[in-house]
């Protein structure tokens, strides 16, 4: 059987469409095994403005890669989100071995993604890595990143996240959606 499922974007007002071709159902009319369903296609998008290049990817035949979800016959029950960002020459530049700045203006930092989330797009902690890369006007330092958190979560934070003291004092004053 063919199952599709379309998931709204909260923050961008889009739906990525998730699918599987062959989703195994029984006499009963419950779903046998794993329903996971892919990513069909790269969902591109930019962000700050046009200077930089999102791709969500699409599942592929390697297991756990690309964007997927898994559902049941209760409804949604994960989803796992790898991507690419793409950033603008004007905002970094990738450097090579020799942590010299690339000249060749085709080329750009990639910085890879990948979050899970049982709870939707407003439960985001996605882990990011970028290769050594420079800022165009201080070429003479260069920066290495190889995990960096992004907590963009209502609902949770990276495991071990340690607050500092009093943080939670004001949680009136805590607001970073608009209501």
């Amino acid at each position: 059987m063919e199952v599709y499922l379309g998931m709204i974007i909260p923050q961008r007002k889009d739906t990525l469409v998730f699918g599987v071709k062959d989703l195994k159902v029984s006499y009963n009319g419950g779903i046998v095994g794993d329903a996971t369903l892919g990513l069909l296609a790269d969902y591109v998008f930019t962000i700050g403005g046009t200077k930089s290049i999102v791709r969500l990817k699409a599942i592929n035949d390697v297991v756990d890669q690309g964007c997927f979800v898994k559902v049941s016959c209760e409804g949604f029950e994960s989803l796992s989100v790898d991507g690419q960002v793409e950033f603008s020459r004007n905002i970094i530049i990738p450097v090579d071995a020799n942590d010299k700045p690339i000249a060749d203006s085709t080329k750009r930092v990639i910085g890879t993604f990948s979050f899970y989330t049982e709870n939707g797009f407003n439960d985001v902690v996605a882990s990011l890595s970028l290769p050594h890369f420079t800022r165009p006007k201080m070429t003479s330092v260069v920066f290495h990143i190889d995990l960096a958190v992004i907590d963009l979560s209502d609902l949770a934070n990276e495991p071990g996240m340690v607050f500092p003291a009093n943080y939670f004092a004001d949680t009136d004053a805590i607001q970073f959606r608009e209501q």
